[in-house]
C-alpha cells in the first residue's frame, strides 16, 4: 500500500510568514526551469549542462545533496534566520528564537512530521527544497488533505528541483546549510498555515504566500497541478 504525505504540526509563528524576509534564502534558487526535468536521471545531465567555467568549483554529483546534520548547525540556522529579521522586524526575530531557539521546539522534529510518509528523506537539500515547494503549493491551492500528495508526486518535484539546486552546492558545507535553511522554512510555513486556518485568516495567508513565492522564485504556483512528474501546467 502506497504511503501518503502526512502532516503533523502545531500553529506557530503565523506572523513570520507575512514577510518574505522570513523565508528568504541566501542565494535564491532559480526555479524557472522546473518544467524541463521529470526524472531523477536528469540530475547528472543538468549538472553537466550547468558546468561552470574553468577554475571554478564543479557542480555536485546527484548523491551529494545529502549531509550529516548537527544540533549546532540547527541552532546556527535559527540564529541566521533571526539575524536577517532583526534589522527590520525585531519582534518577529524574537518570536522565531523563542519558538525554535536553544531549549525550545526543534524545527527538525516539526519537519520530520511534515515529510512522514512522503518518500522524501530528511537531511537532503534537494528533498528539503521539494518539501518547501510542496507545502507552498498546498497552501496556495488550498489543498488541506495530506493524502492528496502521493510518493511519486513528491519524488517528481524532487527530481525537478535537484538539477536546479546542484550548482548552488559546489562549496563545502553548502548542502547542509541549504538543507537546514529549507527545513526551517518548511516548518515555519506549515506552522503559519495551521495557525491561519485556526485563526480564520486563511485567505490572506494564502495570498501572501502566493505573492511571496512568485516574487522570490519567479513563477506562480496557482495554475500548476501536481503529478507523478512533479508540478506541471494545468
Amino acid at each position: 500500500m502506497q504511503k501518503r504525505f502526512v502532516f503533523l504540526g502545531s500553529g506557530l509563528l503565523a506572523v513570520l510568514l507575512a514577510s518574505p524576509a522570513a523565508r528568504a534564502q541566501d542565494g535564491a534558487v532559480d526555479l524557472t526551469g522546473m518544467g524541463i526535468y521529470a526524472s531523477e536521471e536528469a540530475v547528472n545531465e543538468a549538472a553537466r549542462e550547468s558546468a561552470p567555467a574553468r577554475g571554478k568549483a564543479r557542480p555536485v554529483a546527484a548523491g551529494a545533496f545529502s549531509y550529516v546534520p548537527s544540533a549546532a548547525l540547527r541552532q546556527q540556522t535559527v540564529r541566521n534566520a533571526a539575524q536577517r529579521l532583526q534589522a527590520h522586524q525585531p519582534t518577529e526575530a524574537q518570536a522565531l528564537e523563542s519558538a525554535f531557539g536553544p531549549g525550545k521546539t526543534d524545527y527538525n522534529q516539526v519537519y520530520e512530521g511534515i515529510i512522514k510518509g512522503s518518500g522524501l528523506r530528511n537531511n537532503d537539500a534537494a528533498d528539503a527544497l521539494a518539501a518547501y515547494i510542496l507545502v507552498s503549493w498546498m497552501v496556495v491551492n488550498n489543498v488541506q488533505d495530506g493524502n492528496a500528495i502521493t510518493v511519486p508526486m513528491a519524488r517528481g518535484v524532487r527530481a525537478q528541483v535537484a538539477p536546479l539546486l546542484a550548482p548552488k552546492l559546489a562549496t563545502s558545507g553548502a548542502a547542509a546549510q541549504t538543507g537546514e535553511g529549507f527545513k526551517l522554512q518548511t516548518a515555519l510555513l506549515f506552522s503559519g498555515w495551521q495557525a491561519a486556518i485556526k485563526g480564520g485568516q486563511l485567505p490572506g495567508f494564502r495570498q501572501g504566500v502566493a505573492s511571496s513565492f512568485k516574487s522570490q522564485y519567479g513563477f506562480d504556483l496557482a495554475p500548476l497541478k501536481l503529478t507523478g512528474q512533479g508540478l506541471v501546467k494545468r
